[in-house]
């Protein structure tokens, strides 16, 4: 929610408005056990209905980014979900809003 503050528009975050995170992860961890990450990345809800294939091709695609670089870009709610469950492999999130969208 944005509010004009003394001349100023200020965003006011809650959790309504936080849409994206960067996700680390223990990459040791992740390589330990690529067949689980695996299946909760295809599992996520991206809500994009884009087929079965393309959702296990765009999984293998988060797994080979997240054993390269130890974090992603996910929406807010696929950050909560992988967090629930895989919480010793989701090192951190850090949550954001991009407000260039506004």
């Amino acid at each position: 929610m944005i509010h004009a503050l003394g001349g100023r528009y200020v965003l006011i975050m809650n959790k309504s408005n936080i849409m994206s995170a960067i996700v680390t992860f223990d990459v040791s961890e992740v390589s330990k056990n690529t067949d689980l990450v695996l299946r909760y990345f295809y599992e996520m809800d991206d809500g994009l209905d884009m087929g079965r294939q393309f959702d296990k091709e765009a999984s293998k695609a988060l797994l080979e980014n997240v054993l390269k670089n130890e974090e992603i870009h996910l929406l807010a709610t696929e950050a909560d979900f992988l967090q629930e469950k895989m919480p010793n492999i989701v090192k951190a999130i850090n949550y954001y809003n991009d407000l260039r969208s506004y």
